[in-house]
């Protein structure tokens, strides 16, 4: 290929205030106490970056000064928040996935996806979807914007593993799938069925491509077609 020899120079820029946390899943498996930084990035514009970090703190980073971060107030504390999942910046709206308690003794979690029109003084999110079932483990979570039969939607990847696999096979649950959400009637129809623990998604070049994680290897990289049966 053309880029076989191509020179690439890569620049490390650390990220400091981030949250850390120790409650990850793959710590859960191992009984470990592994500290990590999880968050997300999306560009807002040619100055800055918009950031989520695992708890639930958003803001922007200057692309001129990575250190130079301005929280942005938001109303996301209303929710029992176990984990952020990810973020998704769509025409003026942002798009955050979540896990979350309904209360603080909870073994379980609920998917939950809401949105809030973007504003650097404050985010006032909304409910855009949540599920109706407390699961051991709410996996998955990515968020794309995708174009479904001249549909403007949000396509979603969702989890199903261990103990609650079944559901990945079961149509009239929402785990262990691919599904499209209409952004207008916020309805969704399954797009793909039969996945473990998709964390990556991406739409490029008219392709979806996920990525998977399997129990103790077992990963996959998949080419996400509408309608098949991933196993």
């Amino acid at each position: 290929p053309q880029t076989h020899y191509e020179k690439i120079f890569l620049k490390k820029i650390t990220l400091k205030n981030l949250d850390t946390s120790s409650s990850s899943h793959y710590a859960k498996v191992k009984n470990t106490k592994i500290k990590s930084k999880k968050f997300f990035l999306e560009n807002l514009d040619d100055k800055n970056l918009i950031y989520a970090t695992f708890s639930g703190k958003i803001g922007l980073i200057s692309l001129n000064n990575f250190n130079e971060k301005n929280p942005i107030n938001n109303n996301l504390d209303k929710y029992k928040i176990d984990s952020l999942l990810d973020i998704k910046l769509i025409k003026d709206h942002i798009y955050v996935s979540l896990s979350y308690k309904e209360k603080d003794s909870d073994n379980c979690t609920y998917f939950l996806i809401t949105y809030a029109k973007i504003n650097t003084e404050f985010l006032n999110f909304n409910e855009f979807y949540k599920s109706n079932k407390c699961m051991v483990n709410t996996l998955g979570g990515r968020l794309i914007d995708y174009n479904h039969f001249n549909v403007e939607g949000l396509l979603v990847s969702m989890g199903a593993s261990d103990k609650e696999k079944q559901l990945a096979q079961d149509d009239k649950s929402p785990y262990g799938k691919m599904l499209f959400f209409d952004l207008n009637t916020k309805k969704y129809i399954i797009f793909s069925k039969g996945h473990r623990n998709p964390q990556g998604l991406i739409h490029s070049d008219g392709f979806i491509i996920s990525t998977e994680h399997g129990p103790y290897g077992g990963d996959e990289i998949n080419k996400i077609l509408f309608k098949k049966n991933y196993g």
